[in-house]
């Protein structure tokens, strides 16, 4: 019964906590940020280095076709009008 006023109690601790430890936070956040920030710019220029070496070799390659080939048609053989097959 007096759960919601134990986690009404909990959070409010830790909303105090945080209040007073906000400078740390904050740098640890600016912190994390810079890094993810630098990560994506490492991701961007990979992908992008990636990107233009797939079209040169696209272009690069050569387009070859293929000779088409007439398609094998079967006909039936007529049977036997005797009954057994040659």
């Amino acid at each position: 019964m007096a759960l919601p006023f134990i986690a009404g109690l909990a959070l409010g601790a830790l909303g105090v906590i945080a209040y007073k430890n906000r400078d740390t936070l904050k740098q640890k956040s600016e912190n994390i940020f810079k890094e993810a920030k630098q990560k994506g710019e490492i991701l961007k220029k990979d992908i992008e280095t990636k990107i233009s070496k797939t079209k040169e070799r696209f272009e690069k390659k050569e387009v070859v076709e293929k000779p088409k080939t007439t398609k094998r048609t079967y006909t039936k053989k007529a049977k036997a009008e005797d009954g057994v097959s040659k």
